[in-house]
């Protein structure tokens, strides 16, 4: 780099970076080819812009990874939000998975839950929520409390206990009732969040089950017999009213 600029006052600060940029006015471009001093340092703001380029190229894009998984809905639903978000605003992950829509044999069509449940040849029943007096402890938090859904031919009486402590875990205990005899029973209780298993238990020979241990939250309790499946929507956990409760639409089959 030549020692010093020919006409120091010419130059203010960032007309250099601005010709760099190809945003210069008409007199600094023609200082900047008559001084070999500016000349130098402009290839310098080059160089470091190119540096810093690479480095921050595409540095908020998935990685190839997941773009991958995403492309064949292998994607949890909260990472398959958050990636599609970016896809839609981000022109270098549109032709990426466009190539990866070409390279990559297509994803088998796996069958939905229903269709799953449609072939096992049961019968699923949405469950109904009867109306129930509410001890006035349990408005406060500091009780059980009980829920009696109705679904088919079935009744099941659910006991959901607090925690201590805010921060500790729920449980969730049920009873499954027929007017059959033997009473109904034998299956087993799954409870799940956004599509996701949390916690799962046998039912007894007497339709009992339980479920320690489970985050305050919103989720779906499944009952899982010979015959039929049981599904109650709208189980709460410690939730505030204000909070709308995200249940996903699930199609009854008779």
């Amino acid at each position: 780099m030549a020692a010093v600029c020919i006409a120091p006052q010419e130059i203010q600060e960032g007309d250099l970076l601005a010709y760099a940029e190809g945003a210069a006015l008409a007199a600094v471009s023609a200082h900047v080819a008559a001084c070999p001093h500016c000349q130098a340092a402009v290839a310098d703001l080059r160089l470091a812009s190119d540096v810093l380029n690479n480095a921050l190229y595409r540095a908020s894009c998935p990685e190839p990874a997941a773009l991958l998984r995403y492309q064949n809905g292998l994607l949890k639903r909260t990472e398959r939000r958050r990636v599609q978000r970016h896809v839609e605003r981000c022109a270098f992950c549109q032709v990426e998975l466009q190539q990866l829509a070409k390279d990559v044999l297509p994803a088998p069509i796996l069958p939905t839950p229903f269709e799953q449940l449609k072939a096992s040849g049961r019968r699923l029943l949405e469950a109904l929520a009867l109306p129930t007096p509410t001890p006035a402890l349990a408005l406060r938090g500091e009780e059980k409390r009980q829920v009696i859904y109705q679904a088919g031919p079935y009744q099941v009486i659910v006991t959901l206990t607090p925690p201590a402590a805010p921060e500790q875990p729920w449980t969730v205990e049920g009873q499954l009732i027929t007017g059959e005899t033997p009473p109904a029973g034998q299956g087993h209780a799954f409870l799940l969040r956004d599509d996701s298993l949390i916690a799962q238990a046998s039912i007894d020979e007497f339709g009992y089950f339980a479920l320690p241990l489970v985050a305050a939250g919103y989720y779906v309790l499944r009952l899982e017999l010979l015959l039929e499946v049981i599904q109650i929507l709208d189980v709460e956990l410690g939730v505030p009213p204000k909070i709308q409760n995200p249940k996903s639409k699930i199609q009854n089959a008779s």
